[in-house]
């Protein structure tokens, strides 16, 4: 069984930024996944980045009170290059602020990865104001991919011999849009778009294979998905992406 708590933590101290380096540069009608996500908050809102990693929200976010929580070292480390942000190292399931003290919490790709993810929830409803929202961006699913995207990412996960893609909460956010009509939140949206990241070099092919969460895989494998990614330099892979909106009643 594994232990992602430590997989995630050494993966993030071997490889900071390495996601928003992919994600950065991948767009739809021009837009970045981190602009797609800012889009749904407002501008003067007091911000809180859930494990914001390098922080590639707070460029986006520029010029509204934002504060940035990862419990990654290494990651806020390389997050301390933005000027006039403040970071905090700490965990979703106990987060040091007091109640109502936001008007937005985004979280970037890591809503799937948040364990225990009820208490996680739990924090997040505590430190939003009445009417505070919750923007979340995840893995969308195959659904929004081009047939050739399909095939690539077929191969690719033949060469490193796994069915699929796997996180500790797959199921995240479905389990936040069903939580919606519970009583205390307000779904406002729920939308699945396919991003172009584009692979120019060798080293953005690269990049694309390392940034894949991928726990307990036989590092032999790794160099053939390399080689395979590479061969698709000079043209781009669709991700799938989600972004969940929701809202807190009063």
């Amino acid at each position: 069984m594994t232990d992602w708590s430590d997989f995630l933590r050494d993966f993030h101290q071997r490889h900071p930024g390495i996601t928003e380096d992919v994600l950065a540069h991948s767009h739809f009608t021009g837009r970045s996944p981190y602009q797609w996500l800012v889009e749904a908050t407002t501008p003067s809102a007091r911000t809180l980045d859930l494990a914001c990693g390098s922080a590639p929200m707070a460029a986006e976010g520029r010029g509204r009170p934002w504060i940035g929580l990862d419990r990654s070292p290494s990651e806020l480390s390389r997050a301390a290059r933005h000027p006039n942000t403040a970071y905090v190292v700490g965990t979703a399931s106990h987060l040091p602020f007091t109640d109502a003290a936001f008007d937005v919490v985004v979280c970037s790709m890591a809503l799937m990865l948040l364990e225990p993810l009820e208490a996680c929830v739990r924090e997040v409803e505590r430190v939003l104001a009445p009417g505070g929202r919750l923007v979340a961006l995840t893995p969308g699913g195959g659904s929004v991919l081009t047939l050739r995207d399909q095939a690539r990412w077929a191969r690719l996960l033949v060469r490193l011999r796994r069915a699929r893609l796997t996180y500790p909460n797959r199921s995240a956010p479905s389990s936040l849009v069903e939580r919606a009509s519970r009583g205390r939140w307000a779904l406002l949206a729920d939308e699945r778009r396919r991003f172009a990241f584009e692979m120019e070099r060798d080293g953005d092919a690269l990049r694309l294979v390392d940034s894949l969460y991928l726990p307990g895989v036989d590092p032999r494998r790794l160099p053939r998905a390399r080689a395979l990614a590479r061969t698709w330099v000079g043209s781009d892979l669709g991700i799938p992406l989600r972004r969940v909106v929701m809202v807190r009643r009063g």
